[in-house]
């Protein structure tokens, strides 16, 4: 069985606040700055999910069985997100509405993901074929081509369900490029490895470009954006994110390529290993966090002790972050509990 990468299920986390903190705009914070800094979130977990894809698809044999399996691994929790987020609106059940906003993924803005990984999955074993099978400088950048110009279409031309961003693009749109680039580095994870201390030269360098680039960002406002043929902003990822998103992965990836040349603390080793720990949850994340972050967070607005409290900037981000870290978390492990205990009621 292959082991997990440590430094991805860290990245992973990293994407997760990313995504919380875009989430939290004018809820913890006002300025906009502060808002662009949040816009790696997409473009990052998407650079992740192709490198996994690749080390996924290169250890075990292409199937259908097992495309089937990671997509119904994606739909049983999102079935019970549904019927949550379905309750939670006004404590009622209806089937019809339930169904319907199962089939359009949109109980929850972020429940698109679902659907979009659902999409990635089913190409993952063709885009690996395809990784795998061109090597050398040139064909791989005749792939990253073609693929940068199929998703000029699945972007511009795509609308899937009307479902909101990436997920109702076929493919994603301009995130096949980004899943496409994570696969190629995932290929040539051992010649990125001999890099080794060299890397103490680069992580600087690719910060300072890092910086200079979110200060473009907050100034240009994505007006880049109109420009490009994609003609995309936020979601799907475009010049601008895309770009900030490729750089912050592979400030990460060198930073593990460094790790890998030093004995570290075994306090800095139990510390990766908690954010390793909360990276491999991030499904549970996307698809609760903001049944904790609006409607339990405006619930306890209601009472007055709270809202007195809620009027301190430190209480008010140790709450709705803590909440939404670890609300999820209990989600799941409720999920799992009454999963195995049904599943042995009937086994039985």
């Amino acid at each position: 069985m292959r082991k997990r990468e440590i430094w991805v299920d860290i990245a992973r986390f990293i994407g997760i606040i990313g995504m919380m903190l875009d989430h939290t705009y004018t809820i913890t914070y006002q300025s906009y700055g502060m808002a662009c800094v949040s816009y790696y979130a997409l473009g990052l977990y998407i650079l992740l999910s192709g490198y996994n894809a690749y080390q996924s698809w290169s250890h075990k044999p292409y199937g259908l069985k097992k495309v089937w399996k990671k997509c119904m691994a994606m739909l049983v929790p999102y079935t019970a997100a549904t019927f949550i987020y379905d309750w939670v609106d006004d404590y009622t059940f209806s089937f019809e509405e339930f169904l319907f906003k199962w089939i359009h993924f949109n109980a929850n803005m972020p429940l698109y993901y679902v659907f979009l990984f659902i999409q990635l999955i089913i190409i993952g074993p063709i885009l690996c074929y395809v990784v795998r099978e061109n090597s050398g400088f040139v064909r791989t950048i005749l792939v990253l081509l073609a693929v940068s110009i199929i998703a000029i279409p699945a972007t511009n031309c795509t609308n899937i369900l009307s479902i909101y961003g990436a997920g109702g693009k076929l493919f994603g749109g301009t995130l096949i490029i980004f899943y496409t680039l994570g696969m190629y580095v995932a290929k040539h994870r051992d010649f990125i490895d001999k890099i080794g201390k060299k890397t103490l030269v680069l992580i600087p360098i690719l910060a300072v470009c890092m910086v200079r680039w979110v200060m473009f960002i907050t100034q240009d406002q994505l007006q880049i954006e109109t420009k490009s043929i994609y003609h995309t902003d936020l979601n799907p990822a475009g010049i601008s994110t895309g770009l900030y998103a490729i750089l912050l992965f592979t400030i990460i990836l060198f930073i593990d390529v460094l790790f890998k040349t030093m004995t570290l603390p075994v306090w800095v080793e139990k510390i990766a290993e908690f954010f390793a720990y909360l990276g491999r949850h991030t499904i549970y994340f996307f698809m609760y966090h903001q049944l904790f972050l609006y409607y339990l967070h405006w619930f306890l607005l209601r009472s007055q002790l709270y809202t007195k409290l809620y009027e301190n900037i430190v209480f008010r981000c140790v709450w709705l972050y803590g909440i939404m870290i670890a609300g999820p978390l209990a989600i799941e492990y409720v999920l799992k509990w009454a999963k195995g205990h049904f599943a042995k009621a009937y086994v039985e």
